[in-house]
């Protein structure tokens, strides 16, 4: 199914049916012809008829962009969905080059700072994708809390399976809570060696690949905001995870990473780490 994209213009004058349809649909649905017809008019400076309004609907219901339902209309939720994951993957690719990530070179370090933990999560995602080889190399984390098989998506489901199939993977977590031991175990069903409850007293998060090694380090509100909710909570079905992502993950507090292309250091990283599970 192709996909088509909209982003009406802030200029009125500017936007055309399929524009003034598709814009009306996405805050109120579903509407009838008629409906859609009034708000054109009221909304936008098109001289547009009954009829305009009906074809530009068949063909927007061909492009699979519109869905019928009765009389009314409304947005197709598959169109939704694909456009969802295009502006995500191109965020995440913006994301990257901005970064200059790409022309990193061994024994250089970048700083970068990020709104969320959620863009620090995408951004390891891509980070593997980025230097990802034919062979299986060890990959490592140390973690104070884990979380992200809470809120995987299927896309982000299989990028994991891609790294476990494709690495050696060893997670070293500090935290040993509930939600801890239920996302170990889900690591550990794809391959991952795993230890909660370890000894890592430092104020990072810390994932090593190949010969780089990326530093996270939290603010201190976001710090106490994750320990108090991994303590919170007795059983995994008790979890709010929607408004537990919201107000956490995708919480907007800045957020430094170092990105460091350092192959003595991140073998040492790893010799230290495979040495825990010994």
């Amino acid at each position: 199914m192709g996909l088509t994209f909209f982003a009406p213009s802030t200029k009125v004058k500017d936007a055309n049916s399929k524009d003034a349809v598709v814009s009306i649909l996405s805050s109120q649905w579903p509407l009838s012809v008629p409906q859609i017809l009034s708000s054109v008019k009221k909304n936008y400076a098109l001289d547009i008829s009954y009829q305009a309004v009906h074809k530009t609907l068949r063909e927007l219901s061909g492009e699979n962009i519109v869905v019928r339902e009765g009389k009314n209309y409304l947005l197709s939720s598959d169109w939704i969905k694909q456009l969802k994951n295009f502006s995500n993957s191109l965020e995440k690719n913006y994301l990257l080059k901005k970064n200059s990530l790409f022309d990193i070179a061994p024994m250089q370090t970048i700083n970068l700072k990020l709104d969320t933990i959620s863009e620090v999560d995408d951004f390891l995602f891509q980070l593997f994708e980025l230097h990802k080889s034919s062979e299986k190399e060890i990959v490592i984390a140390h973690w104070h809390h884990l979380w992200w098989p809470l809120f995987y998506s299927g896309e982000e489901y299989q990028e994991l399976k891609s790294i476990a199939r494709s690495s050696k993977g060893f997670i070293v977590c500090n935290g040993n809570t509930l939600i801890d031991k239920w996302c170990a175990d889900f690591y550990k069903k794809l391959g991952f060696k795993v230890k909660t409850n370890a000894l890592y007293n430092q104020s990072n998060d810390l994932f090593v690949y190949k010969d780089v090694v990326v530093s996270i380090y939290y603010p201190l509100d976001i710090q106490k905001k994750i320990n108090s909710a991994y303590s919170s909570y007795k059983k995994i079905e008790d979890i709010p995870l929607a408004d537990f992502f919201h107000k956490v993950f995708e919480h907007k507090s800045g957020l430094h990473l170092t990105v460091n292309r350092n192959k003595q250091l991140s073998e040492q990283l790893k010799e230290q780490t495979i040495a825990l599970f010994k």
